[in-house]
């Protein structure tokens, strides 16, 4: 009887700083989204526009955590010459997410996931074409504490070939600043 209470005694003591540190989060970003066509055996082009997201996850530990959200990353119009074409991709993502104290105050983060994105590319005076297409995503970030709830961010993520059409892909990245309100 005292052995198991001794290890429901140690297993609430391990358990109980990891829980005290789990929290759940929200936040927004908005920043800048670079997307480049780059279509084989002829070249590339690349174009920059506004992009946003919301998200919100969990930490579970102050090292381990996950996050999921939507994204836009902006209308670019790139013109090779001939055509115009425009790209408008919208996200939905999921990442597990790594974080290391460097201060007391600033994080180091970083996240490896998939973005799930729905792309609008019209080709002007030909129509438009909606193409969904998953993709990996990575990021990497810092973050300042400004109060134990209020976190700044900013982040750098890349989310490979979000478009993938026979000899063309479309590549993105975003690099953004934004706020994290814990839980």
């Amino acid at each position: 009887m005292k052995k198991n209470i001794l290890i429901a005694l140690f297993a609430a003591a391990t358990i109980a700083p990891v829980a005290a540190q789990a929290q759940a989060f929200i936040g927004a970003s908005i920043g800048r989204a670079e997307q480049k066509v780059v279509i084989d055996k002829v070249g590339s082009l690349k174009d920059n526009d506004t992009s946003y997201k919301l998200f919100g996850g969990y930490q579970f530990t102050k090292n381990i955590g996950v996050e999921a959200g939507f994204g836009d990353l902006g209308t670019v119009s790139i013109d090779d010459g001939t055509d115009i074409v425009k790209s408008n991709p919208k996200m939905f993502f999921a990442a597990v997410t790594g974080t290391v104290p460097v201060t007391n105050v600033i994080s180091a983060t970083g996240k490896i996931g998939f973005a799930r994105t729905n792309t609008t590319m019209t080709v002007v005076g030909l129509g438009d074409e909606k193409i969904k297409h998953t993709s990996p995503l990575l990021g990497l970030g810092m973050s300042f504490a400004v109060t134990p709830k209020i976190s700044i961010i900013a982040e750098y993520e890349h989310f490979f070939n979000i478009v993938s059409q026979g000899e063309g892909k479309l590549k993105a990245n975003a690099l953004s600043a934004g706020v994290r309100f814990n839980f």
